[in-house]
């Protein structure tokens, strides 16, 4: 603490460090909340255009799907369409369950892959 002359001390002086430490230490803790934030951001947007495109995937078998009954004319015709697309279908959700699986590994990648917690985090329940 600082004297003024006449014996009384200022607060600010003794102080001073304290607002520039915080300062400093809020700024790297904003700093690393935001890459994390923005990290997590483009893992969601990569995740959304995988299922985007999986979507128009299911739309383009579909369509695949009624031009070979809108063409077939026999009954054992329609059979095979049915049978084609429904295991086209199925490699599908096998897919799925694994972009499902991929993307749920993904999250907590995302928001702690910079700080070492999701590597400890899964040494931990292994």
């Amino acid at each position: 603490m600082t004297t003024n002359g006449d014996d009384r001390t200022t607060p600010h002086a003794a102080l001073s460090w304290v607002p520039e430490a915080f300062g400093s230490l809020g700024k790297k803790q904003y700093e690393t909340a935001l890459a994390m934030q923005r990290e997590l951001l483009d893992t969601f947007e990569q995740i959304n255009h995988a299922w985007f495109a999986r979507a128009q995937s299911e739309i383009d078998l579909a369509a695949e799907f009624l031009g070979k009954v809108a063409e077939t004319r026999s009954i054992p015709g329609v059979a095979t369409a049915c049978q084609e697309c429904i295991s086209k279908q199925l490699e599908m959700f096998s897919e799925d369950s694994r972009r499902m699986l991929a993307d749920g590994e993904k999250l907590p990648d995302s928001t702690s892959s910079d700080h070492g917690l999701a590597s400890a985090d899964r040494r931990a329940r292994h």
